[in-house]
């Protein structure tokens, strides 16, 4: 029958316009993530920082930033390694002297029984180029940041992803180690808070 209409050129029914709608598409990078610290000075050995045994037990306050987008270098499922090229930071206001790192620390994760967390910096020199920790704006080069936190059962992490949101906030009752180091000794802390503000 429809071909016979077709013959004898009877006239087919308009096919509707389909007007397409150019779609943009944007990629969502996700935010960096700040943690925000609050502690004391639990122990001075020698003069880091110029700071002598008098500082002690003083309040210090600052933060760390990783960058979620950074890719892990290590080539073990269980472990996590982050160099970062951009977006990291850190802060630390001790006495009366304001610390800054680089924007490329490293940070480590481990994915195992315990879990533990390592946010590491100092002075780089690499492939995007050389930056150094500063204190009151003046470069430090031999200055150096450790901090590890662990979770004992294991339950921290799924994987060894850097975590968007961070699972030891309730940093009192975790395990951690805080170490600022330069030539003329180390400074050790011990937090009393941590939270995330960021993303």
């Amino acid at each position: 029958m429809l071909l016979f209409l077709v013959a004898c050129g009877a006239e087919q029914p308009e096919k509707p316009e389909v007007n397409l709608i150019p779609y943009d598409y944007e990629e969502v990078v996700p935010e960096p993530v700040t943690l925000d610290f609050v502690g004391t000075i639990a122990t001075i050995a020698d003069l880091p920082l110029g700071l002598d045994d008098s500082w002690r037990e003083s309040t210090v306050s600052g933060s760390f930033t990783y960058d979620l987008t950074m890719d892990d270098t290590s080539g073990d499922i269980l472990r996590g390694d982050y160099r970062h090229h951009r977006n990291g930071s850190f802060t630390l206001n001790v006495a009366d002297l304001v610390v800054t790192g680089t924007s490329s620390p490293t940070v480590e994760i481990e994915n195992l029984d315990p879990d533990t967390f390592r946010f590491l910096d100092q002075a780089i020199r690499g492939t995007f180029g050389a930056e150094s920790m500063q204190v009151d704006g003046t470069d430090h080069q031999d200055l150096t940041v450790s901090f590890a936190v662990t979770d004992s059962s294991g339950a921290a992490f799924r994987d060894d992803a850097l975590p968007a949101q961070f699972p030891m906030l309730d940093i009192v009752h975790y395990p951690h180690t805080f170490a600022v180091e330069d030539d003329g000794g180390t400074l050790l802390l011990q937090l009393t808070e941590l939270r995330q503000t960021g993303p």
